[in-house]
């Protein structure tokens, strides 16, 4: 079985240099088909917070509107989507499937160096970030499904991955070794129907991928941090106080919904929001009108929603 681990911060994850190349991988030019059969993800309404002290990770319910402390293993970070939610342990680099029960993870790989989910698959970089390989399932171990890389990213709508060695980037086709050409650029989002990237010339304007291979398409900026997922794409504005953005599907239309705050966190249906550094003294929830936000939380470290 292939063993993986999460990266602590997007800043270590960048500063790494590896000298073996994604563009030694097999190419082919074709949209990824990565739905491996699961039920309705559970998690899409839920938002996860890692403890301010304690490192232990708690979850809440939409539909409850309670917190639940999911107990298990020391906590750095979570994976959540649908195809499961994940705790990485720190002390060894474990990753762990959470069953749905309190207290009950299982064991699933590691050490590794950073994981993501794509619609119902979980994927992850090697100790070295020498390969790509994909989760498959319980008890099932894992296939290598790619060379080194620098990053990567993931959504429902496909897992992107840079060059090690560069910003070049490419989409994952679904099967193992094939990859395409995408472009360049430092940071990516994928939502459920697209792919989002800060501008490679350093502006940090936001291109949706159009497609085929380099050719994407401006749709607004600038933005210090961008966040995608089901319920769409979100840009924090670096010169405006982290105040966050929605995206209203029309390039250089943008929506201030709220903020400043610390972090954002999408779900398949929800936008969530951490305080502002740095007390992060609260978790809110958007309400989907400009300004209408409800706290549903207390001081939290970091927190996290499923794709």
């Amino acid at each position: 079985m292939h063993a993986f681990a999460i990266r602590r911060s997007a800043a270590s994850r960048r500063a790494r240099v590896l000298t073996a190349a994604l563009a030694a991988i097999a190419l082919v030019v074709c949209r990824p088909e990565l739905g491996r059969a699961s039920a309705p993800n559970p998690y899409d309404i839920d938002v996860f917070a890692l403890n301010s002290t304690s490192y232990s990770m708690s979850q809440w319910d939409y539909t409850t509107g309670q917190w639940t402390d999911l107990g298990g293993p020391e906590a750095t970070n979570l994976v959540t989507g649908d195809a499961g939610v994940f705790d990485w342990y720190e002390n060894t680099g474990d990753i762990y499937e959470y069953d749905g029960t309190p207290g009950k993870w299982t064991a699933v790989g590691g050490p590794g160096n950073w994981f993501v989910e794509s619609g119902s698959h979980l994927f992850g970089t090697s100790p070295n970030d020498d390969y790509v390989a994909e989760w498959n399932g319980p008890g099932k171990g894992w296939t290598e499904i790619g060379g080194a890389t620098g990053e990567i990213w993931g959504g429902k709508f496909g897992l992107v991955a840079t060059n090690p060695t560069s910003n070049y980037a490419y989409l994952y086709s679904g099967t193992p070794g094939q990859w395409t050409y995408i472009g360049a650029a430092s940071q990516y989002v994928v939502t459920d129907n697209a792919i989002y990237r800060a501008d490679p010339d350093g502006s940090a304007f936001v291109d949706q991928w159009v497609g085929p291979g380099d050719n994407w398409e401006e749709v607004g900026g600038p933005c210090d941090e961008i966040y995608g997922g089901g319920a769409g794409l979100f840009c924090a504005e670096m010169y405006d106080n982290d105040n966050i953005y929605v995206y209203n599907g029309t390039p250089n239309s943008w929506t201030r919904i709220g903020g400043p705050g610390a972090t954002f966190a999408v779900s398949g249906s929800y936008l969530f929001g951490l305080g502002p550094q740095p007390a992060h003294a609260y978790v809110a929830l958007w309400n989907e009108q400009p300004g209408n936000w409800s706290i549903i939380g207390g001081s939290e470290r970091d927190i996290f929603a499923g794709d």
